[in-house]
């Protein structure tokens, strides 16, 4: 899938766990419960949406990357692969905003400010991430 896409597989994983990684931000481990609190309120945010309205989105063809059932279906040459016949050159906001959740995640995981509690911890929280992107 290309970066930005996100399976749903991946984000019922996202949901599970964000505990986990959100964690990160609660003061004792560096990056401050101010970024805790936005990204549960963007996490939440993004889990209501593909909930509730994504399903509404998604059609067999959009110029939305994320809504077009035909790009999501064209990686690799399968027995699936339906070429667009359209540019996908619109985007989603609230697609961009799980998006934008996950990147201040990822960059929160590899920042210096995180100080982990163990090795365990670090490599918990890096393999729920792998999961996720």
């Amino acid at each position: 899938m290309p970066k930005g896409t996100i399976t749903k597989d991946q984000s019922k994983y996202l949901f599970m766990t964000k505990d986990r990684y959100v964690g990160i931000g609660s003061g004792r481990l560096g990056m401050g419960s101010d970024w805790a609190e936005q990204t549960q309120v963007a996490l939440a945010a993004a889990k209501q949406y593909l909930k509730m309205e994504y399903k509404m989105h998604v059609t067999k063809q959009c110029e939305v990357a994320d809504h077009c059932c035909h790009f999501a279906l064209s990686v690799g040459s399968g027995d699936f692969f339906i070429p667009c016949v359209h540019q996908h050159s619109k985007t989603c906001c609230d697609c961009n905003s799980l998006v934008k959740a996950l990147d201040s995640v990822e960059a929160a995981v590899k920042s210096d400010k995180v100080k982990f509690e163990s090795d365990d911890q670090r490599d918990n929280i890096q393999y729920t991430l792998n999961q996720v992107l």
